[in-house]
């Protein structure tokens, strides 16, 4: 398990306790799943595997237990449900809400789901709320508003995410951000609630993670609650007590389970237990102290009490055992089991004859370590010089595959390329002095094993990464570079040994210049095939490497880390947690340097990168399609500059444009692209986004300075200085801008700033019809009128809305246009909204509502920021599926394609709304549907975009290409376009390890 400290215990947090699959009907798709006429169903993540193994092992197929097998330890714990209540009655309605303190709940049948979620996927494996107690407090209006707002702050961690998004949180983090937020301030204030209420509180209060820098963290929660519990006496036996048995069970009950999570902590995270093991006498957890619970849930919290006590002399033993291991006390049968692995590995291959280099390289680690154990064993010495008499004894086929490479048709020299022969002068072939594998020992004179990483980082390939081989300088030189070379033909190929006088740069110096092409585009067909390394054994030595850059703490593999950042629900990419393709480890770099070294790795050991930024994207631009690593930005959030005279500012890629506006608006000044949100600079950098404001101030390709960018090979550039025109060179700064992380990794953007208007009005106009809608823009612009914003939103988006009830006002279900005026002075903005109420008086306006209080402008805005969550929130089931896409077309066709676009999704009977900036003739799509009508809803968007193309548009106004839209840039711009494109992605990336395959093509299409 890996665990970041930083965020206090993030996959602590997701112990045992969190179920990431929790998927509705997962009780029946298990119970298909046990039958032989359905295939088996992927399983999901429950906790540490060590941990659960514990308790699995006995389960036998086709018994209906709640908790599922994990096979021999690799695999994982599935479809994790129980029934919470049996009665019908709901759950919010058994709590007052006039209430003091609960005024502000979320809505009762939200109440209900998180009640529900809390029970049916924390409680089934963290029983330390009295279930009956809990609800018969909520039965008679007894129950501690603080415990209710914990269990509902936990809920949010594990419930589905169209529960937050009714509640009206874009993110997970932000409803665990709110609920925590007012469960927190609850226990600060609550002089009512009893000690074990406010015990249970302080506990489930320590799964938030969101502020790992506060006083009050993870470990403050945690240490709170058990010290609580301690000067309250319930680490103290009660045999001797008067107290009733259902009273003693409900005290077992709860230090138990404090006291598993106290040990799973302090072994997580390597601090020390709070709870002193010398210093309790409570008796043992049984099964009969928790016999309200389902019997399988009762077993596993007693035996999780058992494993954790066991736990820490299982710790100490191995603890102890390695402070005194030297390679004397180093079994034998391990030596011998190493003879078998290294057997195994020069035997694999294809070849009938294995190639003595082959051998080399597959065994070469083997051979190091046997290294280490000669001067004990004997037997160690004899295995080494067992293989190297293998080697020695293929030299001669070696020499022979030397001269077939030398007349080989693929290996034609360029100008300037060298011979082998040349190349033999300056290093000595690894096979030419046998003494150097029978001299025990590791000497300075001993080059055989001497590795200089540092040295070699970004030249050779990842399997020799270590600088102890050159592969085939002659062949590289001639073909241009390893990616070009063709690795199916061994022979083409000699590994030699570096001479230890000559220094790297000395041999780059003698690797010639590549060939260069005759075309200046690059066509898929003439595009090599990806070689990417994703085996497991590269991407484990990648993470050590990872972990000694960036911390251990920054580095993740935890399943729901790489569920979260392999998709999401709401993006128009076929994606489920089920079917989902996740990255092998994520990352958090917090500088530019990390960043650096991180692409230095990757780019040496040909690991694929996804960038991740936000995760708002909707096109598939952060699918981790080829796995390898996900790099999150995350933690790169700090605003490094702000330059308030020259109204601009550095930031880092991880901050939210929403936090940087609020973090310029004491100064007046605001940043103007304004997307979805959560979104982050680094991916509206990648996604070349706009939003609400574009008729007025433009896209971020208008408001971005310079970058500052590492290259798939982790160079470090900067695309422009601070002046506001340059004309010094390419256009780098815009060639990044929209190329969704494909060409490199954005780690700060120097971004201009705009003084904020100090008079702003809002005005909302509704109409008979879309057309008259459209039309109406076209002749507000056309008259020359400075708008700030204009927005549409058809009846079915404002029907969606009002159903949804996200926002306070009830809105006429009909074409609706909203406008934003902004101006130095109050009467130009008037001025300006009169002007545009007259002409869409023109266009058959039904109304036309002004507001320039700032109150009464959030609101009339609201309905707008809202479109997305209301849409969602008409799911008739919840797996339903929403597609939101966008074209864009010149501003005189736009009444018609929206009309075109209006026409087709009636027709096609699928529920979808029309919603857009169309101030600069942008509009989106939101289409509703269940899975079995995705090609319905993909027939729309297909002809949606052919219609866009043919009116001289574009089949993506703000929301980028990513995977969904590739194939559509022909079409719009043309073959030799798109080849030029990739002959640009091949110059900057030619190992396509950035994003591959996104924005175009690099393979054909399976």
């Amino acid at each position: 398990m890996i665990v970041d400290s930083d965020r206090s215990m993030v996959s602590a947090s997701r112990g045992p306790e969190q179920r990431v699959d929790a998927t509705p009907g997962a009780a029946s798709s298990s119970a298909q799943a046990s039958s032989p006429s359905q295939p088996p169903t992927q399983p999901s993540v429950v906790g540490e595997s060590w941990y659960a193994s514990y308790v699995m092992r006995g389960y036998t197929p086709g018994h209906s237990s709640v908790h599922r097998p994990i096979g021999e330890c690799s695999e994982t714990v599935q479809d994790v449900t129980c029934t919470t209540r049996t009665n019908d009655t709901p759950i919010s309605s058994l709590q007052p809400r006039d209430k003091p303190g609960l005024s502000d709940l979320p809505r009762p049948e939200l109440v209900d789901a998180l009640i529900k979620a809390y029970f049916d996927r924390f409680h089934t494996f963290c029983p330390i709320l009295d279930r009956k107690a809990f609800f018969a407090s909520l039965h008679d209006g007894t129950a501690s508003v603080t415990l209710l707002r914990s269990v509902l702050f936990v809920a949010s961690l594990h419930c589905d995410l169209e529960v937050l998004h009714r509640m009206g949180q874009s993110t997970r983090l932000d409803a665990n951000h709110k609920l925590f937020t007012d469960a927190s301030a609850s226990f600060d204030m609550d002089g009512d609630s009893s000690r074990v209420d406010m015990i249970l509180s302080s506990y489930l209060l320590h799964y938030w993670f969101g502020n790992p820098t506060a006083y009050r963290d993870c470990h403050w929660w945690i240490a709170a609650a058990i010290r609580s519990a301690q000067c309250t006496g319930y680490h103290r036996s009660t045999a001797n007590s008067q107290m009733p048995s259902d009273q003693r069970s409900r005290w077992k009950r709860i230090w138990w389970c404090l006291y598993v999570r106290d040990r799973q902590i302090a072994i997580s995270t390597g601090t020390p237990m709070v709870i002193n093991d010398m210093d309790y006498d409570v008796e043992e957890l049984v099964v009969e102290d928790l016999s309200d619970e389902p019997r399988e849930t009762a077993q596993y919290i007693v035996a999780q009490v058992k494993l954790n006590k066991a736990a820490k002399k299982i710790f100490d033993l191995v603890e102890n055992s390695l402070l005194y291991w030297t390679p004397e006390h180093f079994p034998m049968i391990y030596v011998s089991a190493l003879f078998s692995a290294m057997m195994a590995l020069a035997v694999d291959g294809n070849t009938a004859v294995p190639k003595g280099d082959q051998i080399f390289g597959k065994i070469r680690r083997g051979l190091l370590a046997l290294k280490q154990f000669e001067p004990v064993y004997n037997l160690a010495r004899w295995i080494r010089n067992f293989f190297m008499d293998i080697i020695k004894r293929s030299e001669q086929e070696g020499r022979a595959h030397e001269q077939e490479r030398a007349a080989s048709p693929h290996v034609e020299p360029s100008e300037g390329s060298i011979h082998p022969e040349e190349v033999t002068h300056s290093l000595s072939v690894i096979h030419g002095d046998p003494a150097s594998y029978t001299t025990p020992g590791i000497g300075l004179e001993d080059t055989t094993f001497m590795i200089d990483s540092e040295d070699a980082a970004g030249f050779w390939p990842d399997y020799m990464a270590n600088g102890l081989y050159l592969l085939g300088l002659a062949t590289i030189g001639a073909a241009g570079s390893f990616s070009t070379i063709d690795w199916s033909r061994s022979t083409l190929f000699n590994y030699f040994s570096v001479d230890d006088t000559r220094s790297m740069e000395d041999i780059r110096k003698i690797v010639p210049h590549a060939r260069r092409t005759r075309s200046s585009t690059q066509s898929l067909e003439s595009t090599g095939k990806i070689d990417h390394d994703t085996s497991p054994a590269n991407i484990q030595a990648a993470c050590k490497e990872f972990a000694a850059l960036l911390g251990p703490e920054n580095v993740s593999t935890d399943q729901a880390d790489l569920i979260t950042h392999s998709g999401s629900d709401y993006q128009s990419y076929a994606w489920t947690e089920e079917t989902a393709v996740c990255s092998h480890v994520i990352v958090y770099p917090e500088t530019t340097e990390q960043v650096s070294e991180l692409m230095k790795v990757c780019s040496r050991r040909q690991i694929p990168v996804t960038p991740y930024s936000g995760g708002t994207s909707i096109e598939g631009q952060y699918i981790p399609h080829f796995q390898g690593i996900c790099v999150d930005f995350s933690r790169m959030s700090r605003i490094v500059e702000l330059n308030k005279d020259d109204l601009d500012c550095v930031v880092q890629p991880g901050i939210g444009w929403m936090d940087l506006n609020e973090e310029l608006a004491p100064h007046g000044l605001f940043f103007p692209p304004d997307p979805g949100p959560g979104a982050m600079i680094g991916g509206m950098v990648g996604t070349g986004c706009s939003g609400t404001n574009a008729a007025a101030y433009g896209t971020m390709k208008d408001w971005v300075l310079s970058l500052t960018v590492v290259l798939a090979d982790g160079t470090v550039i900067k695309t422009r200085q601070r002046a506001r025109k340059s004309s010094a060179g390419y256009d780098l700064t815009r060639t990044f801008i929209g190329s969704e992380g494909t060409l490199g990794l954005v780690t700060e953007a120097t971004l201009k700033l705009a003084v904020k208007p100090p008079c702003e009005a809002v005005a909302v106009c509704t109409f008979p019809s879309l057309r008259d809608a459209a039309s109406a823009v076209r002749d507000v612009l056309s008259a020359g009128i400075q708008v700030a914003a204009v927005e549409i939103l058809d009846e079915v988006q404002m029907k969606s809305i009002n159903d949804s009830a996200l926002t306070t006002i009830k809105w006429k279900e009909e074409p609706t246009l909203f406008f934003k005026f902004s101006g130095s002075d109050d009467f130009i903005v008037q001025h300006l909204a009169k002007q545009v109420g007259g002409i869409t008086q023109q266009n058959r306006s039904t109304a036309y509502t002004f507001a320039s209080d700032e109150n009464e402008r959030n609101e009339l805005w609201s309905a707008r920021k809202n479109a997305l969550w209301s849409m969602i929130a008409m799911k008739k089931s919840p797996t339903d599926k929403v597609w939101t896409t966008d074209v864009a077309v010149p501003m005189s066709r736009l009444p018609d394609i929206i009309e075109f676009a209006k026409a087709d999704i009636e027709k096609s009977g699928l529920l979808g709304s029309i919603v857009g900036h169309v101030g600069d003739g942008n509009f989106h799509t939101l289409l509703l549907f269940p899975e079995d009508k995705r090609h319905v809803a993909e027939d729309i968007v297909h002809r949606m975009v052919d219609k866009a193309i043919e009116m001289k548009g574009t089949a993506t106004g703000e929301h980028g290409v990513g995977l969904v839209k590739r194939d559509y840039l022909e079409k719009e711009l043309g073959k030799e376009t798109v080849d030029a494109m990739r002959s640009m992605k091949n110059a900057f990336d030619p190992m396509c390890i950035l994003n591959c395959d996104k924005v175009i093509r690099m393979q054909a299409a399976s």
